[in-house]
């Protein structure tokens, strides 16, 4: 007869999708000896999924059974002998290894960390193709802010200071999250915010923006909103400039749009890469037949050309020695893109997904690898009122490369969660989901070819 048997999980804590939690049942009888092999043991859980549902008969007094889980949570696992007895465990599954680095109340924003960025509020830029006004500053008790209630154009920046910088691990990604109001009491005309990380000498950078429309703050109460950054590889560079760096924007070059913004707190959290195998894929684009759906752009009245077309490495964007912008627009860089129009894009985002783009591009020669012009990657609704936008940055041909598209190519990832708002029957085509591939060429030092060989869009419970 059973008199006692003991549960032992091994790990008891997972901290890696590629981890498999071995159970271990041990089962003696009333004089403490193992029992006889044969004895069925069952085991339960409340969480994960174990390897054998079935009784596992004992061999050696020991029973055996696995545990596994895609996502993260707590697991009671039972293990029962003779009907009577019964062991428990417990299994913390924390693949992600969320960390909670930092919060700001904005009680004191300048001990804390932020500034607003130069040029000063007030200062004229004569910029093209439109000039602007860097935005006058609104600081409340307890917030950090712009007052854009002008009819010009606009643009401020809040910015971390380089001292209070974030440090980069690799292989991490990073979230922050941004509390924001308006004064603006229209949705349909509130100005763009961007919250944007990137590195301290800029090699990589991301962008959530959120425009005007049914997604922008309210006047009635507090927005959260999350700006995600998986950055790209850094890992040779001193953290002096690999640290990473949070900004708070407005953007108003519209006519339509007006109003100050609000933001009461930002927390800041990091997590390991999610594995790619335990995402929900819902579009792969590979091959000609798949980006014969996409779209090649230019703006010649505005910017000068990047060729585009395709051959057998997949879609490419490429760039001349000097920038050549159309005349009164000197000055501005080379541009071309290549995108998946809303029109042919065949997925909607869901709510409560944290989605995933990954851009796989590649170069064809290592000397390209030092030359190419600044790459943007972009996941949007169709709409164009909800995006996050990825920079990988050259430096110049002498500087670090390590983080440019390689000759055997490199993955990006540009992580975004669902649109807070998402349209109704009759407009669902502004919950598409698109995705694009942009090069950007302002220097006469940045030039070569990049190819776009591969892109998927994958989703994940939001962590």
């Amino acid at each position: 007869m059973v008199d006692d048997i003991t549960l032992i999980a091994n790990p008891q804590e997972v901290t890696d999708y590629n981890i498999t939690v071995n159970l271990t049942a041990t089962v003696r009888d009333g004089y403490g000896d193992l029992v006889a092999d044969g004895m069925p043991v069952i085991f339960n859980t409340d969480f994960g999924i174990l390897g054998d549902l079935n009784p596992v008969n004992t061999n050696i007094g020991q029973a055996a059974n696995t545990l596994d889980s895609n996502i993260e949570g707590v697991a009671q696992v039972t293990a029962c002998a003779d009907n009577l007895t019964t062991a428990t465990t417990t299994v913390i599954f924390n693949q992600l290894n969320l960390e909670d680095l930092w919060y700001y109340p904005f009680n004191n924003p300048d001990f804390e960390g932020w500034r607003v960025d130069d040029p000063p509020p007030g200062t004229y830029i004569e910029a093209k193709p439109l000039p602007y006004y860097m935005c006058p500053t609104s600081t409340p008790p307890g917030e950090i802010g712009f007052n854009g209630n002008f009819d010009v154009n606009l643009y401020g920046v809040w910015r971390l200071k380089e001292d209070y910088a974030i440090p980069y691990l690799p292989n991490k990604v990073y979230r922050a999250r941004y509390r924001i109001r308006t004064d603006q009491p229209e949705q349909s005309k509130v100005p763009m915010i961007r919250m944007r990380w990137n590195n301290i000498r800029f090699h990589g950078a991301t962008s959530q923006h959120v425009d005007k429309g049914s997604n922008a703050p309210i006047t009635t109460g507090w927005t959260d909103y999350y700006s995600y950054f998986l950055p790209p590889d850094l890992s040779g560079l001193p953290p002096t400039e690999s640290g990473l760096i949070l900004n708070f924007d407005l953007v108003d070059f519209s006519d339509v749009q007006s109003g100050s913004l609000f933001v009461d707190e930002v927390e800041v959290q990091r997590f390991s890469e999610p594995a790619r195998s335990v995402a929900t894929n819902v579009l792969t684009h590979e091959n000609a037949d798949d980006f014969s759906y996409w779209d090649g752009e230019n703006i010649p009245n505005t910017f000068g050309i990047c060729t585009f077309g395709s051959d057998s490495n997949g879609l490419y964007l490429e760039s001349g020695v000097a920038p050549t912008p159309p005349t009164g627009m000197e000055g501005l860089p080379d541009y071309g893109s290549w995108y998946l129009p809303t029109n042919t894009s065949p997925i909607l985002y869901e709510t409560g997904r944290l989605y995933r783009a990954v851009f796989t591009l590649k170069v064809p020669n290592p000397t390209t690898q030092q030359t190419l012009a600044k790459v943007r990657l972009r996941l949007q609704n169709g709409m164009s009122d909800w995006s996050n936008v990825y920079e990988i940055i050259p430096l110049g041909p002498t500087a670090y490369y390590d983080h440019m598209p390689s000759v055997t190519g490199t993955d990006y990832s540009v992580f975004m969660e669902c649109p807070r708002y998402l349209y109704p029957s009759g407009e669902e085509w502004k919950n598409k989901i698109t995705v694009a591939f942009d090069l950007v060429d302002g220097k006469s030092s940045e030039y070569g070819r990049a190819y776009l060989t591969k892109v998927d869009i994958e989703y994940y419970d939001i962590p």
